[in-house]
């Protein structure tokens, strides 16, 4: 028996409409049954026993790099990064934390943590899209940071493409002032140029 070529279409598309019910059915099933299970908890960052993650502090306990993952379009908790890095610093002497960022970021955050000048933070992606939680979570992070031995402080590494307006603003402070070569004030005034031209997107914004 042979089948028109509308008569296949016909049948892919109820095969598929059959499939993605039976799909959204199971998921659906699946997260009622973890929700009524009670199977859903928060992070208490106070409590250093973490008795509810015996388990995962099992995972972490003598590994010298842990690798965080990430799930794409969903924002950055710029609350639990900077609790969570203090945590597995207390727990695990974890000192070096990587950012999905280049070094400037990097730099502008460990000038934060060892001045403590907000200032720094303008310029970094998450100061300029997050800034009231990222502001919140970094300065506890610098509050801590004031409590480590010199020998323990914290410190950040940028592991990823260069980013605006934060390399600017980190060539900017880096080129030195008061220099002879009229090329290195030249472009020392056309950065200055490009970062007042960004512009702040919170100012832009309120």
């Amino acid at each position: 028996m042979s089948y028109s070529i509308r008569e296949r279409k016909e049948d892919y598309l109820m095969n598929l409409v059959k499939s993605l019910i039976y799909f959204f059915s199971i998921l659906l099933l699946t997260t009622y049954n973890l929700l009524g299970q009670g199977t859903t908890y928060c992070m208490d960052f106070n409590d250093l026993n973490f008795n509810s993650f015996n388990e995962l502090n099992s995972d972490f306990e003598g590994k010298k790099l842990i690798i965080l993952g990430e799930r794409h379009y969903l924002k950055s908790n710029y609350i639990l990064q900077p609790e969570l890095f203090i945590y597995l610093n207390k727990q695990f002497g974890i000192r070096h934390g990587i950012i999905e960022f280049g070094y400037a970021e990097a730099y502008l955050y460990n000038q934060i943590l060892k001045t403590g000048e907000k200032s720094y933070l303008n310029y970094t992606s998450p100061g300029l899209s997050d800034y009231q939680l990222f502001f919140a979570g970094m300065e506890k992070l610098y509050e801590y940071y004031l409590t480590l031995d010199s020998g323990q402080k914290l410190l950040v590494h940028g592991f990823d493409l260069e980013r605006e307006p934060g390399l600017s603003k980190v060539l900017y402070y880096l080129l030195p002032v008061e220099s002879k070569d009229p090329a290195i004030a030249s472009l020392r005034e056309i950065i200055n140029h490009r970062l007042e031209t960004i512009g702040l997107e919170r100012d832009n914004r309120e």
